[in-house]
């Protein structure tokens, strides 16, 4: 079976680099795991031709494992610009969820509240 990548997703903090690799007589998936560790990234599947590519490091893979992933299928859209602004929604509306999400406590945690003026 072949494997067929139709998009590379790249995580918004990762600092892209050129990398220049000579394989031969390896599988996608070896060459997959040899670019990613010669360019220090690590890869999770999106869909079944889509892949996500962030830095590897230990805060990374731990935010991106406890993510889910959810695909929209957008109707009507006739406009490159349609769906460049749903996207950039989505990522404000992410980015708020994020910063609301670190400013609460975590479940158990004892936390102040503020009494209602």
């Amino acid at each position: 079976m072949a494997l067929v990548i139709n998009a590379l997703l790249f995580d918004p903090d990762y600092n892209s680099k050129r990398i220049q690799v000579v394989l031969k007589d390896v599988t996608p998936l070896e060459v997959l795991r040899i670019v990613g560790e010669v360019s220090n990234t690590f890869w999770k599947p999106v869909t079944h031709n889509t892949i996500f590519v962030a830095q590897d490091s230990r805060a990374k893979r731990t935010a991106l494992s406890q993510q889910a992933v959810q695909i929209f299928y957008l109707k009507n859209v006739t406009q490159q610009n349609e769906s460049s602004d749903v996207q950039t929604a989505i990522r404000n509306l992410l980015t708020l969820v994020k910063e609301c999400k670190d400013g609460l406590p975590t479940p158990g945690e004892p936390f102040d509240v503020a009494p209602l003026a």
